[in-house]
């Protein structure tokens, strides 16, 4: 009963739904099925959106290293996968301006640089080490740094959405 009165809603992947072997074109036509049914089922709720969160990447020496001798780098697959879904997710619904780029907030330094590792040609972001305690969630300044950019999108899209 409570879909009929919710103004706002979202929903957020966490990281480990998204790794190597996941097939993002699968997951994403999934979630938006679930979100067209939900968006019909209740119109007057505004739904949005999460990006997948990150993990870190290797860096350093050792990255260099297992480049040579051509070995996986840690961090490097699954964040590829998390990438492309997010793009996914900002392609379809990022002109709305009711998507949260989490995956931009944990991979931007507070100087707008990002932190980002190549693969195969391509740039991909991945999580500050800073903003971690374990490689993946968030530690008190992470939490600090992403929980003032959710309420500054939280306070922008339901300003928008209001008018």
């Amino acid at each position: 009963g409570v879909g009929d009165s919710v103004d706002y809603a979202f929903f957020k992947f966490c990281y480990i739904d998204i790794k190597e072997d996941t097939d993002v074109q699968r997951v994403f036509a999934t979630y938006k099925k679930v979100l067209d049914s939900l968006e019909m089922r209740f119109p007057n709720t505004t739904f949005m959106h999460v990006t997948v969160p990150l993990r870190v990447a290797q860096t350093g020496i050792k990255v260099f290293i297992k480049k040579l001798i051509d070995i996986p780098i840690g961090g490097y697959a699954d964040n590829v996968k998390r990438n492309e879904f997010n793009q996914l997710l900002l392609n379809e619904y990022g002109e709305t301006g009711l998507v949260f780029d989490l995956a931009k907030a944990e991979s931007t330094f507070p100087d707008g640089s990002r932190q980002t590792f190549e693969s195969n040609g391509e740039s991909y972001s991945f999580l500050i080490p800073a903003y971690t305690h374990d490689g993946g969630h968030l530690n008190k300044v992470g939490r600090v740094v992403i929980a003032e950019k959710l309420l500054l999108f939280l306070a922008n899209a339901i300003n928008t959405t209001d008018q």
